[in-house]
């Protein structure tokens, strides 16, 4: 993406989804801004837009920038806001500074994190007692905040609706409409509380295969409870409670004698003298066909025809005969003839406390997501006692914890149904697992007790990001680790369980090309393999964003930086670079004239890079090391002659003090060039010669020669007369010059015979001084006219 000005991105707007259950200090790194640029003009800083729930994190990355951070500072709730837009600027150092912007759309996940909330407070409905099967009682109504499957809802019974409530009505999943199933009747019940759950689909299948009778006068009023419960993972419901009262319509005829007898009385107990309290002469019961007739409790009483009396007919049990209801009334009908009379007797059974409390099991297993909010409620199964009144069960009791309180609901006639209601947040990863113990107590004196052990299972929600073992991975590798080695090793642990706390590892989203060419990552072990050669002298270290997610409906994820430091090699052999060379100097150089500037490198570090030189032996040169680190001047170290020697090959070495050691050579010519040192030499000093006399004029006599040992023009000679001697001057600036002197003989011929011998012994010692110089001795033979026979010694 395009920032505006030289700052660029890969996209110019970015779509985060983040979970509304995210906890704050959730990191979520950015794409990086790029600028082109360097130094203080690239990339200096981030600004983000203000809003209430990120702020902005800037990690330096040294050579790889400036990453910025996002980070949640307060909770996300997607009821409240679903989107949230932000913009991120990335400002550069310039003079003017130039930015380039980001758009950052943030979708707010929806978790379960809303209670169903009925329409109405209270849901109180009057219903006739002989309305029709399929009547519609009431339609009850709740909403969930939540979306999707977290806020459809279904409606069923609550668990705490006994039996014969689910035998007298019905309830529509989808609509919440509850309909009449069986008949009722006023005077078995007048008002009715029933428990309406509104719950996943299917989950709650309601099941029923017989309709029963509703009587008024056996119950008047029915107490519904109506719970809402929403399809998201964690389901979340809430309760709502509507009484129905049955109205009368005249169909009894009341008794007109009560008798109270305890349980349990013996067989042949006496309940009453029926005769005497309707005032019927005993006399005449027999004649009469005094007898029980048509009655619930024919079976159980038995009526004396002597004496009028109602007697106990075996023993009788309240809980059996009465089951929950209250009063325990046996209706008798008693008829008499001749006359025919009938007269109704009413017995009531008055219960003793002969049963504890009991839960339908032992145990009851409930599971709840960690993420339920205090206050969340959960009906539990009311504890059954067979007994009545103050003998049944009373009150509840729950073991100490830290979590869960109770609270008890009194449903008058359906009896008292314990709701465990959560008043401190659960964490899965701090207890997995409770264990509670639910006591139900009855009021008789003394009181019976039941207890039911409450396992609770509490469920993972992807609450927790991953973590990792470490604060810092540093980690050093040399720099010739071949393809394929493992660098390091990171782990992250989560501590949800399931796919929740299932960690992933992947590169993380801004490490650049060039370090992916370089490395890679195993997602499952969190191996940091090598996937490329490495070059320490192209770059001594690598930091490196590794991230760790879980596998969660809605990912949650950390990064964390690696450090990898490679280690140098010596696998470099010293450069030698000659720089200023003059390929010749003059030989009358100066000792400590510079020759050349020569800088020696290695590409290594420490002891691999550095570096010692030298020369080669016996040679007029040495090195000066300068200032400035393996910089030497090659100078002059004695004197030069070119005509001793006009070049030399100088071996320069370098080596460094890696183990092994890595060196190279370097061969330079240095040429020594001419200076107009030498003055021309003569072949004879002085030159004697003999001439004829009487020669002719121009004619060729004799010749002089003089070398000079410079070069070119210092070498070139030419010659002069000066005063009797000849002057060679040789070319070069300034000249230099030398003479010599040239005896010359003139011989006259012919001689006289008496001056021969002067004229030739002179001339021969001219000779012979000349060729061995005076003072030498010299004999030789001189061929005379027979004139002159004698032999002459010189010196």
């Amino acid at each position: 993406y395009c920032y505006s000005s030289p700052l660029h991105v890969l996209l110019s707007e970015m779509h985060l989804e983040i979970g509304e259950s995210a906890l704050p200090g959730t990191r979520f790194q950015l794409e990086a801004a790029r600028d082109s640029d360097s130094g203080s003009n690239s990339v200096h800083h981030y600004k983000l837009s203000h809003n209430d729930n990120f702020r902005l994190e800037i990690k330096d990355r040294g050579e790889d920038g400036k990453i910025p951070i996002l980070i949640l500072q307060k909770p996300l709730d997607r009821e409240f806001i679903r989107n949230i837009k932000l913009q991120l600027i990335a400002v550069d150092g310039g003079k003017p500074a130039k930015s380039g912007t980001m758009e950052i759309t943030i979708n707010v996940l929806d978790i379960n994190d809303n209670v169903p909330v009925f329409t109405k407070d209270v849901y109180s409905v009057m219903l006739n007692e002989n309305a029709p099967i399929g009547t519609t009682v009431i339609q009850v109504n709740a909403t969930d905040l939540d979306e999707g499957p977290n806020g459809d809802i279904v409606y069923s019974f609550g668990k705490s609706v006994n039996s014969k409530a689910r035998k007298l009505f019905d309830i529509n999943t989808a609509t919440g409409e509850i309909t009449v199933k069986g008949l009722l009747d006023y005077e078995d019940k007048d008002s009715y509380e029933i428990d309406i759950q509104a719950s996943g689909k299917g989950l709650i299948p309601m099941i029923t295969d017989q309709m029963a009778l509703i009587n008024r006068e056996t119950k008047f009023q029915y107490y519904i409870t109506l719970t809402a419960k929403d399809l998201g993972q964690p389901s979340l419901s809430s309760l709502k409670t509507i009484t129905v009262l049955i109205s009368d319509v005249n169909d009894n005829i009341w008794a007109q004698i009560r008798y109270s007898i305890s349980e349990e009385q013996k067989d042949g107990a006496a309940v009453g003298n029926i005769a005497k309290d309707l005032g019927i002469d005993h006399r005449t019961l027999k004649e009469r066909g005094f007898r029980i007739v048509s009655t619930s409790g024919e079976s159980m009483f038995s009526v004396n025809q002597h004496d009028g009396v109602l007697y106990v007919n075996g023993k009788i049990d309240r809980e059996e005969v009465c089951e929950r209801s209250t009063p325990c009334l046996i209706n008798l009908k008693i008829a008499l003839e001749n006359p025919l009379e009938i007269h109704y007797v009413t017995v009531e059974i008055l219960d003793v406390n002969d049963h504890s409390p009991m839960f339908s099991e032992n145990e009851k297993r409930l599971e709840i997501w960690e993420s339920a909010l205090p206050g969340a409620r959960y009906p539990l199964q009311a504890a059954h006692d067979p007994d009545s009144g103050s003998n049944s069960v009373q009150t509840y009791k729950l073991g100490h914890n830290d979590h869960f309180r109770l609270e008890i609901k009194d449903r008058e006639e359906d009896g008292k149904i314990p709701i465990l209601i959560l008043h401190k947040p659960l964490d899965r990863e701090v207890t997995k697992n409770l264990k509670l113990e639910l006591t139900a107590f009855d009021g008789g004196r003394p009181p019976k007790s039941g207890s039911i052990e409450i396992f609770i299972d509490v469920l993972d929600i992807n609450d927790n990001v991953p973590v990792f073992t470490k604060d810092a991975y540093t980690v050093t590798l040399n720099e010739n680790a071949p393809v394929g080695t493992t660098v390091v090793k990171v782990n992250a642990t989560d501590l949800d369980e399931g796919q929740n706390g299932e960690v992933v590892y992947a590169l993380g989203n801004n490490v650049k090309n060039n370090l992916r060419r370089l490395f890679e990552v195993n997602e499952i072990t969190g191996e940091i393999i090598l996937r490329d050669r490495l070059d320490f002298e192209v770059k001594d270290k690598y930091e490196i964003d590794i991230q760790a997610s879980d596998k969660g409906t809605v990912p949650l994820a950390t990064d964390k930086s690696v450090i990898i430091k490679i280690v140098d090699v010596n696998d470099n052999a010293p450069e030698i670079e000659v720089t200023s060379f003059s390929s010749a100097i003059p030989e009358d150089s100066k000792t400590g004239t510079t020759v050349a500037l020569i800088s020696v490198t290695d590409l290594d570090s420490g002891l691999n890079g550095k570096i010692s030189c030298s020369l080669s032996e016996d040679i007029p040169f040495k090195l000066m090391p300068s200032s400035q680190v393996n910089i030497y001047s090659l100078v002059t170290s004695g004197l030069l002659d070119r005509e001793t020697k006009f070049q030399y090959h100088i071996t320069l070495s370098a080596k460094d003090m890696g183990q092994p050691s890595l060196s190279s050579v370097k061969t330079i010519t240095v040429l020594i060039s001419d200076v107009n040192d030498n003055t021309p030499e003569f072949s004879f000093s002085p030159y004697a010669f003999y001439v004829m006399e009487n020669n002719v004029p121009g004619k060729f006599l004799f010749s002089v020669s003089a070398t000079d040992k410079d070069a070119n023009e210092n070498a070139i000679v030419s010659y002069q007369t000066w005063r009797g001697s000849i002057v060679a001057t040789d070319s070069g600036t300034p000249s230099l010059s030398s003479n010599v002197t040239v005896n010359v003989t003139i011989l006259f011929m012919p001689c006289p015979p008496d001056c021969f011998s002067k004229c030739v012994l002179r001339a021969y010692c001219l000779i012979l001084s000349y060729a061995v110089g005076l003072g030498s001795w010299v004999f030789f033979r001189i061929a005379l006219p027979l004139s002159f026979p004698f032999t002459h010694s010189f010196s």
